[in-house]
Protein backbone atom coordinates (compact mmCIF):
# COMPACT_ATOMS: atom_id res chain seq x y z
CA UNK A 1 0.00 0.00 0.00
CA UNK A 2 2.83 2.41 0.85
CA UNK A 3 4.56 1.82 -2.50
CA UNK A 4 1.34 2.52 -4.45
CA UNK A 5 0.79 5.73 -2.46
CA UNK A 6 4.36 6.88 -3.24
CA UNK A 7 3.88 6.22 -6.97
CA UNK A 8 0.56 8.14 -7.00
CA UNK A 9 2.27 11.05 -5.20
CA UNK A 10 5.15 11.14 -7.71
CA UNK A 11 2.72 11.06 -10.67
CA UNK A 12 0.62 13.85 -9.11
CA UNK A 13 3.74 15.96 -8.52
CA UNK A 14 4.87 15.40 -12.12
CA UNK A 15 1.43 16.48 -13.42
CA UNK A 16 1.45 19.65 -11.30
CA UNK A 17 4.97 20.48 -12.51
CA UNK A 18 3.96 19.91 -16.15
CA UNK A 19 0.89 22.18 -15.78
CA UNK A 20 2.98 24.96 -14.18
CA UNK A 21 5.64 24.79 -16.92
CA UNK A 22 3.00 24.79 -19.66
CA UNK A 23 1.27 27.83 -18.14
CA UNK A 24 4.57 29.73 -17.94
CA UNK A 25 5.48 28.98 -21.55
CA UNK A 26 2.07 30.18 -22.80
CA UNK A 27 2.27 33.34 -20.72
CA UNK A 28 5.54 34.41 -22.41
CA UNK A 29 3.92 34.34 -25.82
CA UNK A 30 5.60 34.01 -29.15
CA UNK A 31 8.96 35.68 -29.70
CA UNK A 32 8.74 39.03 -31.50
CA UNK A 33 8.79 38.84 -35.26
CA UNK A 34 12.13 39.75 -36.87
CA UNK A 35 12.37 43.13 -38.55
CA UNK A 36 11.28 43.20 -42.15
CA UNK A 37 14.22 43.05 -44.57
CA UNK A 38 15.08 46.33 -46.25
CA UNK A 39 16.69 47.02 -49.57
CA UNK A 40 20.08 48.72 -49.00
CA UNK A 41 19.95 50.09 -52.56
CA UNK A 42 16.46 51.57 -52.29
CA UNK A 43 16.13 55.11 -53.73
CA UNK A 44 15.97 56.69 -50.26
CA UNK A 45 18.84 54.65 -48.80
CA UNK A 46 22.38 55.97 -48.35
CA UNK A 47 24.59 53.87 -50.62
CA UNK A 48 27.71 56.03 -50.40
CA UNK A 49 28.96 54.91 -47.00
CA UNK A 50 31.67 56.44 -44.83
CA UNK A 51 35.29 55.68 -45.84
CA UNK A 52 36.34 55.98 -42.18
CA UNK A 53 34.30 52.84 -41.44
CA UNK A 54 35.83 50.58 -44.12
CA UNK A 55 36.76 47.08 -43.00
CA UNK A 56 37.78 43.77 -44.53
CA UNK A 57 35.02 42.31 -46.68
CA UNK A 58 33.50 45.64 -47.73
CA UNK A 59 32.94 46.48 -51.38
CA UNK A 60 34.11 49.81 -52.82
CA UNK A 61 33.01 51.04 -56.22
CA UNK A 62 35.30 53.60 -57.85
CA UNK A 63 34.70 54.89 -61.38
CA UNK A 64 32.50 51.91 -62.17
CA UNK A 65 35.00 49.31 -60.95
CA UNK A 66 34.17 47.11 -57.98
CA UNK A 67 36.96 46.61 -55.49
CA UNK A 68 36.87 44.48 -52.37
CA UNK A 69 38.66 45.34 -49.14
CA UNK A 70 40.96 42.38 -48.41
CA UNK A 71 42.50 43.77 -45.24
CA UNK A 72 42.79 46.92 -43.15
CA UNK A 73 45.39 48.53 -40.91
CA UNK A 74 44.58 51.19 -38.31
CA UNK A 75 47.68 53.27 -37.59
CA UNK A 76 48.47 55.97 -35.03
CA UNK A 77 51.64 57.98 -34.50
CA UNK A 78 52.29 61.24 -32.70
CA UNK A 79 48.65 62.22 -32.35
CA UNK A 80 47.80 61.36 -35.96
CA UNK A 81 45.70 58.36 -36.90
CA UNK A 82 44.82 56.94 -40.29
CA UNK A 83 43.72 53.73 -41.98
CA UNK A 84 45.22 51.78 -44.86
CA UNK A 85 42.98 49.35 -46.74
CA UNK A 86 44.21 46.79 -49.26
CA UNK A 87 41.67 46.53 -52.08
CA UNK A 88 41.56 44.06 -54.93
CA UNK A 89 39.51 44.03 -58.12
CA UNK A 90 37.17 41.15 -58.82
CA UNK A 91 39.31 39.93 -61.73
CA UNK A 92 42.24 39.25 -59.36
CA UNK A 93 44.88 40.73 -61.66
CA UNK A 94 47.93 42.57 -60.35
CA UNK A 95 46.56 45.80 -61.86
CA UNK A 96 43.57 45.50 -59.55
CA UNK A 97 45.64 45.52 -56.36
CA UNK A 98 45.57 48.96 -54.79
CA UNK A 99 45.48 50.66 -51.42
CA UNK A 100 43.11 53.24 -50.01
CA UNK A 101 44.43 55.63 -47.36
CA UNK A 102 41.86 57.37 -45.16
CA UNK A 103 42.96 60.22 -42.90
CA UNK A 104 41.13 62.99 -41.08
CA UNK A 105 43.66 65.79 -40.57
CA UNK A 106 41.54 67.99 -39.96
CA UNK A 107 39.67 67.44 -43.24
CA UNK A 108 38.85 64.00 -44.57
CA UNK A 109 41.47 62.82 -47.07
CA UNK A 110 40.93 59.67 -49.11
CA UNK A 111 43.71 58.57 -51.47
CA UNK A 112 43.86 55.52 -53.72
CA UNK A 113 47.34 54.40 -54.73
CA UNK A 114 49.09 51.45 -56.30
CA UNK A 115 52.57 50.01 -56.48
CA UNK A 116 55.01 51.83 -58.76
CA UNK A 117 56.30 49.29 -61.31
CA UNK A 118 59.28 51.29 -62.58
CA UNK A 119 58.02 52.44 -65.97
CA UNK A 120 59.49 54.99 -66.51
CA UNK A 121 62.17 54.48 -63.86
CA UNK A 122 62.37 57.00 -61.06
CA UNK A 123 65.57 59.01 -61.20
CA UNK A 124 66.84 61.50 -58.63
CA UNK A 125 66.88 65.09 -59.78
CA UNK A 126 69.89 67.36 -59.66
CA UNK A 127 69.62 70.31 -57.23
Amino acid sequence: MGLALAIVGIVALALVLAVVLLARSRRRGAPPAPAAPRDPFAPGADTAGDPRLLKAGDMVEYLGERLFVRGSLRLAEGGFSWSEHFVDAMDGTAEGKRWISVEEDPDLEVVMWREYRGEPPLLPTQP
